[in-house]
């Protein structure tokens, strides 16, 4: 009995360095991610919101979260913008169905 899952990742997603600098927004997934990220001395820095916006999204209901949905989108959207014209050095990826946003600098 396998209790868990086998991913297989794809070639050519480039590899994360030391060096680079990564930002991870969300769940605690990204925060369970984020912490063996940083106790293996890489550069990371997690939302310390994202559980809490779990939460008050429950609590406050579809309305509310359809609206932080469109609200975070349009911050993405500005935030991509950004990094194009002001730092093409950096790409953002694209957003993952999994969580919200995973985006070591380095790749493409």
């Amino acid at each position: 009995m396998e209790f868990r899952t086998k991913v297989e990742l794809p070639v050519g997603q480039g590899e994360i360095r030391h060096s680079d600098p990564i930002l991870l927004w969300g769940s605690c997934f990204a925060e369970n991610i984020g912490k063996l990220l940083t106790d293996n001395k890489f550069r990371c820095d997690v939302n310390p919101f994202g559980v809490e916006a779990l939460i008050a999204a429950y609590n406050e209901g579809e309305e509310w979260l359809e609206e932080l949905n469109q609200y975070l989108f349009a911050n993405y959207h500005y935030l991509r913008a950004y990094f194009d014209e002001y730092l093409p050095e950096f790409p953002v990826l694209p957003l993952q169905p999994l969580f919200r946003r995973y985006s070591p600098a380095s790749l493409q």
